[in-house]
């Protein structure tokens, strides 16, 4: 899938921008809300972003004052509403919402599994609080661990979210790609069971090009390395 098919996405625009990507939430007259066309364009996107060779990290963002309201509530009716009351087999419908629920996880997952790293840049609203549903500001989910920093407005939001994003894409891809797999595994996993993975996959990946290119680039040229493509 290449860029000229994404560009075809309704609810979520993607474009290049350097070395980086740009993904953006596109339904800002409902804050963003994932219906059910966004819920399945997410994954496509991400799994091309994973499949491209010359793309190392993405900017996720979202249109207008809002990163993203959560799921729309309007596209949850046939689920929540008509099933109780109009299927003829209730345990079909469980089936069928379970099914759903699924594949929704699975839109979210594809954000984890794209192997570049993906930097959220939320403008509006940061977080809610599960237990109480209390909307929180910038500032506080800052404190609370939730985001890495708070911006004045969107604008600057965006451009350190971008200047990051091109950082990342300058260091070499095997490293990037490497280190988000250690950590997605290091989440799940005991240290003891982290630190084999670590140490099978450096022994692995750290005989690489990228390795003389940086000792060639950094020990003996005084230059900033230049990486291939994966």
């Amino acid at each position: 899938m290449e860029w000229d098919h994404i560009s075809k996405f309704k609810t979520v625009v993607a474009k290049r921008e350097g070395r980086h990507a740009l993904v953006t939430l596109a339904r800002p007259s409902k804050s963003n809300a994932l219906d059910d066309l966004m819920w399945a364009e997410i994954p496509q996107i991400f799994h091309a972003l994973d499949q491209m060779d010359d793309v190392y990290a993405v900017v996720l963002t979202g249109q207008g004052k809002n990163f993203c309201a959560g799921i729309d509530i309007a596209s949850l009716e046939a689920d929540f509403v008509s099933p109780s009351a109009n299927a003829k087999c209730p345990a079909r419908a469980r089936e069928r919402l379970l099914h759903k629920i699924k594949s929704s996880q699975n839109t979210i997952s594809a954000i984890e599994n794209c192997r570049w790293p993906v930097i959220a840049a939320v403008q509006g609203v940061a977080s809610e609080l599960a237990l109480t549903a209390r909307v929180i500001k910038g500032e506080e989910a800052r404190q609370l661990g939730l985001v890495s920093q708070c911006f004045a407005d969107e604008t600057a939001l965006l451009q350190h979210a971008h200047k990051t994003a091109e950082l990342i894409a300058s260091k070499s891809p095997l490293a990037v790609v490497g280190t988000k797999r250690v950590l997605v595994h290091a989440r799940d996993h005991s240290v003891p069971d982290g630190l084999d993975y670590v140490a099978a996959y450096n022994a692995a990946m750290l005989p690489s090009a990228d390795i003389q290119e940086v000792f060639k680039a950094v020990v003996k040229e005084r230059r900033a390395p230049n990486f291939s493509k994966l």
